[in-house]
């Protein structure tokens, strides 16, 4: 039977293009975290955005201000780094080594970090704005009691030490690939998948992203093959959507929520003396 796309095909803009976060967890603010070259824009060098004034000008249109200029900036930056990169080279590789569906790897970043290499000023484990623990790395590995710690578990997993997956891109995608593959390997798979079926990653993603409310993880995984299913064509980031199979997802997430919201609602059981 042929996988249908439930979601429309849609175009995603980059977060720290539109300002926006991953969703609330919890009590705790929200998860992730802007890109760090869109977000700092008063980092752009005055002399670019000088230039960019210029060339706008002598094209005839109308004058730009310092903040569009400012992000126009920013943004090519963002775009070349983002070719310089190679990420979905990297994927690849760390996909093959692990036995992980390479989409997994990437639909699992980009819902995370939107395939930014977090880093954090040194000794900085919580934002100063807002409280929210810091996730490190591309594939957003965490070290703290509420969501996990997964930078320690996945450094274990390769022999590599946590800060060299603070640091490397391609250690951070290698120990979340082997920590993604140990959680498919010792959880159940959804009714109904084989391992050929890359809907059956679900509860190891699930397990993965650390947080611990069912209807909560659960979406954060639907999110995930959302994104899979459309890939993804803008700054600099090029990645090709696969069929996902969503309709069955999507159902056993709404009834996980359900389910949360009833049990929420439900009246407290009088306690007998």
């Amino acid at each position: 039977m042929g996988k249908e796309h439930y979601a429309p095909k849609r175009r995603v803009r980059a977060p720290g293009l539109q300002g926006d976060r991953l969703g609330a967890i919890g009590r705790l603010p929200s998860r992730g975290a802007p890109l760090a070259s869109l977000s700092s824009l008063a980092s752009v060098p005055t002399l670019i955005c000088f230039i960019l004034s210029i060339v706008a000008s002598a094209a005839g249109g109308p004058a730009k201000t310092a903040e569009q200029l400012k992000r126009e900036a920013a943004v090519a930056e963002f775009t070349q780094r983002m070719k310089t990169n190679n990420y979905p080279a990297l994927f690849e590789k760390a996909a093959k080594e692990f036995k992980v569906p390479a989409d997994i790897l990437k639909g699992v970043a980009f819902a995370e970090t939107r395939w930014e290499q977090l880093k954090w000023p040194p000794g900085e484990t919580h934002s100063p704005e807002n409280g929210m623990p810091r996730p490190y790395g591309i594939m957003s590995l965490w070290d703290n009691d509420f969501f996990g710690h997964s930078l320690l578990e996945s450094a274990a997993l390769i022999g590599r030490k946590p800060e060299e997956l603070k640091e490397d891109a391609f250690q951070n995608i290698r120990g979340g690939a082997a920590l993604l593959r140990k959680l498919y390997d010792n959880n159940p798979k959804p009714p109904g998948t084989t391992e050929a079926d890359i809907e059956s990653w679900r509860y190891a993603i699930r397990k993965y992203c650390g947080i611990p409310q069912p209807s909560l993880n659960a979406s954060h995984a639907l999110k995930v093959y959302v994104f899979i299913n459309q890939g993804y064509h803008q700054y600099g980031i090029e990645w090709e959507g696969q069929p996902v199979h969503l309709k069955p997802i999507q159902e056993e997430t709404d009834r996980i929520v359900a389910d949360e919201k009833a049990k929420r609602g439900a009246p407290k059981t009088p306690i007998l003396d």
